[in-house]
């Protein structure tokens, strides 16, 4: 999760509202399922981001590959 929010931390100081990552398994292809068979440490690191506001969704990119990973989004709340 550090790695995560430090992600996120830095494309907001870039003046970003999403990071993406395909780290801890979420570019691996083992997330090409539906969301209750992802693995456990996917399924936490949903749960952590989404519990603290924080949009997470896997998304995808079905070509003559598959391209996943992790979306990370926020809003520009003052």
């Amino acid at each position: 999760m550090d790695t995560i929010l430090a992600g996120v931390e830095k494309a907001a100081r870039d003046g970003k509202y999403e990071y993406i990552t395909r780290e801890f398994g979420f570019g691996d292809g083992s997330c090409y399922t539906n969301e209750d068979k992802y693995s456990e440490l996917c399924k936490a690191i949903l749960k952590e981001l989404r519990g603290l506001g924080f949009g997470a969704i896997v998304g995808s990119n079905c070509g003559q590959f598959v391209d996943l990973w992790l979306s990370v989004t926020w809003s520009n709340v003052k």
